[in-house]
C-alpha cells in the first residue's frame, strides 16, 4: 500500500529547481481553438485577442444559385478563411429562430441578475476597469513579490455642446446681418491608469488635455524593494531630482532614477533628458543680451509688397535687388510710392468708427488717374468672394509709423504687429510715374475720396485670408517677402550685435565657409552682409555690415537679405555646386512642408543681440515651475523678495 502511494505522481507540485524558462508554460495550458468552418452564431470578440481590421473582414449570408440552400461565408481581404457553412433554407430558419430565442432568454436573465445583485452601471464599469489576474508563484515574475497582476483604470470625458446666438445692436458689422448663430463644442479628457505586478512594481499614467505643460502629463514605472534589499527603488518615466539647497535641482526630467542602500550609505543615480530647453538671458546696464538661431524657413511673415511689379526679379526691373544689393541704393523714381493708406480687416465694430469702412478688395486692380473713379460694380455689396482673388470685409485704417513701416522705393510694407492667417490686408496708394503730380497713378480709393462715410471703398488686396501656395493664390504668394528674418528682439542695438550664416555638413559642426571657384568662400560675404570693414572701406572683415534699414531693421529686429530668394533661385553662384545647396521649398511652399525636406534643411542663421534697457524682461511661455534662477553679479537672488 505504501509503495503504491509513492508511485502516484503529484500533479500540483511545482519543480522549483527547473531552470528552463519555458517550464512554466505548462501551467498555461488553456488555448483558444477556432473551428475550421463558419458558425451561424458569430463569436463575441474578446479583448485578449487581436482581430483583423473590420474594413477587411466580411461575413455574408446568401442564397446559392439553386435557390434551395443558404451559404454563410467569411473572408479576409477578399479571401475565404473558413469552410463555407451550407444548409437548406428550412434548416436555416429553424436555427435562426433557436438562436434568437436563446438571445432573448439571455438578455432577460441578465436583467434579473443585475436587479438581484444590485449592480448598477457604475459598479459594472468598476468591475471592468479593476482587473486582477493571479499568477503561478514561479518564474521571473517572482522577483516582484506577490504572484498577481492588477490594473485600475479611471478617468472622465466631458463633452460640452451648446448653440450660441449673438445679436449686435447698432450698425451692421457684416453682410450676414446683426445676428450670428453657431455651435459651440468643448471636450476635456482625463485618464488615470494604475497597474501593479506583485507588490513591488507599479505603473502609473496620468493624462489630461487641460494641462498647460507637456511634462505635467505623467508616465512613471516604479520598482520598490523591501526594506532589507540593496535596491530600494528604480523609477522610469517622469522623474525629478531633489537636492540640497547648495545644489540646484531640476524639473521636467524624463528618464531613469535609482536609489540604493548599503548599510549607512545611500546612493541616488539618475539618467534623464529634459523635456524642455534651457535659456539664459544676460542683462548689462539695463539691456539684455541674447543669442538666436534660425533655420532657412524661419522668415518673418510680416512683410508684403503692394504689387508684383516690386516683387519682379526680371533683370530689367528687379527693384528690390537694385536697392539693397548695391553700395548706393539704385532708385527707379517712376515706381516711387508718394502716398499710401493701409487697411486691416476686423471682425466687429471698433472704438473709432471714423477710421473704419466697409470695402471690397481685389488682388488685381487697374490704376486710376487723379479724380478717376472705379466702376460701381466693383463696390457692389453682393460680390462673390474668390479665395486669393477678391473678398469683402470691414476694415480699420492703420497708422504709419505705429502700425507699419513703408519703403516707398521698393514698395514693401513692414508691420509692427503680427499679421494673422485670417487677416486681410488691403491698400490704396499713389505712384509717381513721371515727375510731377499730373500723371500720378492711383491704385484703390483713399478714404478722402468717399462721398459719404457709409460708401463702400474699393481697395487693392495684398494679403488674402489664409495665404497659401496654389493657383488662386499665385499672385498673392509672390507679394509676401520670404527673405527677412527676425532675431527675436526689438529696438536692437548695434553695439554687441553678431551675425553669421552657417551650413550643416554631415559629420561636422556647421561651417561658415564653403568651397568656391577659387578656394573657400565666407558665407557672410557671399550673401552680401560683409562687404566693408569698421572704417566703411570696401574690405570684408568677417563682421556683419550694420546698415540701418538696408541690412537690418533695428526697430523690428529683422535681418534683410539683399535678394528675394537667398537660399533658392538667388543662391550665390560663387559657391561650388550651388544648385545642390538650394532650398527652394522655402519659397515655393509653406513653412510646414519646407521643414519636412530634411535633406535640404542645412542653412542656419545664428548670432547675438542686445535690446533696449528695461526693468521688465520677458522669459517667454511654458516656463517650468521653480526652474528660474536670477543672479546679480554672481549672487543668487530670492524670488518674491528680490524679484
Amino acid at each position: 500500500m505504501e509503495d503504491s502511494l509513492l508511485a502516484l505522481v503529484d500533479t500540483v507540485k511545482v519543480d522549483s529547481a527547473a531552470i528552463d524558462s519555458t517550464a512554466r508554460m505548462k501551467y498555461f495550458k488553456y488555448q483558444r481553438e477556432d473551428k475550421p468552418y463558419v458558425e451561424l452564431k458569430k463569436k463575441k470578440p474578446s479583448k485578449f485577442f487581436a482581430y483583423p481590421d473590420q474594413r477587411y473582414l466580411t461575413r455574408t449570408i446568401q442564397i446559392d444559385s439553386t435557390g434551395q440552400f443558404v451559404e454563410v461565408v467569411e473572408k479576409i481581404a477578399g479571401k475565404q478563411i473558413k469552410i463555407i457553412l451550407r444548409m437548406t433554407i428550412d434548416d436555416y430558419i429553424q436555427m435562426r429562430l433557436g438562436l434568437r430565442e436563446r438571445e432573448i432568454w439571455e438578455s432577460i436573465g441578465y436583467a434579473y441578475e443585475l436587479k438581484e445583485t444590485k449592480k448598477e452601471l457604475g459598479q459594472l464599469i468598476k468591475d471592468i476597469t479593476n482587473l486582477e489576474i493571479p499568477l503561478p508563484s514561479v518564474g521571473v515574475l517572482s522577483i516582484f513579490g506577490e504572484p498577481k497582476i492588477s490594473l485600475r483604470i479611471g478617468g472622465a470625458v466631458d463633452i460640452h455642446g451648446a448653440w450660441r446666438s449673438e445679436t449686435t445692436e447698432g450698425v451692421t458689422a457684416s453682410r450676414l446681418g446683426n445676428t450670428r448663430n453657431e455651435p459651440d463644442f468643448k471636450q476635456q479628457v482625463q485618464i488615470n491608469v494604475s497597474g501593479t505586478i506583485g507588490d513591488k512594481l507599479n505603473i502609473v499614467a496620468d493624462w489630461n488635455t487641460e494641462r498647460t505643460f507637456e511634462y505635467e502629463n505623467q508616465l512613471k514605472i516604479k520598482y520598490t524593494g523591501y526594506e532589507d534589499e540593496i535596491v530600494q527603488s528604480v523609477e522610469a518615466g517622469n522623474v525629478s531630482l531633489q537636492t540640497s539647497p547648495l545644489v540646484g535641482g531640476s524639473e521636467a526630467l524624463f528618464g531613469v532614477k535609482a536609489n540604493f542602500k548599503i548599510g549607512p550609505l545611500s546612493l541616488t543615480t539618475i539618467a534623464s533628458q529634459k523635456k524642455g530647453e534651457v535659456k539664459e538671458v544676460s542683462v548689462s546696464g539695463g539691456t539684455t543680451s541674447q543669442t538666436f538661431e534660425k533655420r532657412g524657413y524661419d522668415y518673418s511673415t510680416n512683410h508684403y509688397f503692394v504689387d508684383t511689379v516690386y516683387a519682379s526679379q526680371n533683370p530689367n526691373l528687379n527693384l528690390f535687388q537694385k536697392y539693397y544689393d548695391n553700395a548706393t541704393p539704385q532708385i527707379e523714381s517712376q515706381y516711387l510710392i508718394k502716398d499710401i493708406e493701409v487697411w486691416k480687416s476686423i471682425e466687429t465694430i471698433g472704438k473709432d468708427p471714423a477710421k473704419e469702412r466697409q470695402a471690397n478688395v481685389y488682388i488685381n486692380l487697374d490704376p486710376l488717374n487723379a479724380g478717376g473713379r472705379y466702376d460701381s460694380s466693383l463696390r457692389s455689396e453682393t460680390i462673390n468672394p474668390i479665395s486669393g482673388q477678391k473678398d469683402f470685409s470691414r476694415f480699420k485704417l492703420l497708422t504709419r509709423g505705429d502700425d507699419y513701416l513703408l519703403n516707398e522705393y521698393t514698395g514693401f510694407l513692414t508691420f509692427n504687429t503680427q499679421i494673422n492667417d485670417n487677416d486681410i490686408i488691403a491698400v490704396a496708394y499713389r505712384v509717381e510715374n513721371m515727375p510731377g503730380a499730373a500723371d500720378d497713378s492711383f491704385f484703390g480709393e483713399f478714404i478722402s475720396s468717399a462721398q459719404t462715410d457709409s460708401q463702400r471703398l474699393v481697395l487693392k488686396m495684398i494679403k488674402p485670408k489664409f495665404l497659401q501656395p496654389g493657383s488662386n493664390y499665385a499672385q498673392a504668394w509672390k507679394l509676401q517677402l520670404k527673405n527677412i528674418y527676425p532675431v527675436g528682439g526689438r529696438n536692437i542695438k548695434k553695439e554687441g550685435f553678431e551675425f553669421q550664416i552657417k551650413y550643416e555638413v554631415a559629420g561636422q559642426d556647421p561651417v561658415v565657409e564653403l568651397p568656391g571657384g577659387q578656394g573657400t568662400v565666407r558665407l557672410l560675404n557671399a550673401f552680401g552682409f560683409d562687404n566693408y570693414d569698421a572704417a566703411d572701406q570696401a574690405n570684408p572683415d568677417n563682421v556683419f555690415d550694420w546698415r540701418t534699414n538696408l541690412t537690418i531693421i533695428p526697430q523690428t529686429g529683422e535681418i534683410i537679405f539683399p535678394v528675394l530668394e537667398p537660399f533658392g533661385r538667388n543662391i550665390p553662384t560663387e559657391l561650388q555646386n550651388s544648385d545642390s545647396l538650394k532650398y527652394q521649398l522655402v519659397y515655393d511652399t509653406t513653412k510646414t512642408f519646407a521643414q519636412q525636406q530634411k535633406v535640404k534643411d542645412k542653412w542656419i542663421l545664428t548670432g547675438k543681440y542686445s535690446g533696449e534697457a528695461s526693468s521688465v524682461y520677458q522669459l517667454g511661455f511654458n516656463v517650468v515651475e521653480n526652474s528660474v534662477r536670477v543672479r546679480l553679479s554672481g549672487t543668487e537672488l530670492t524670488p518674491g523678495i528680490d524679484y
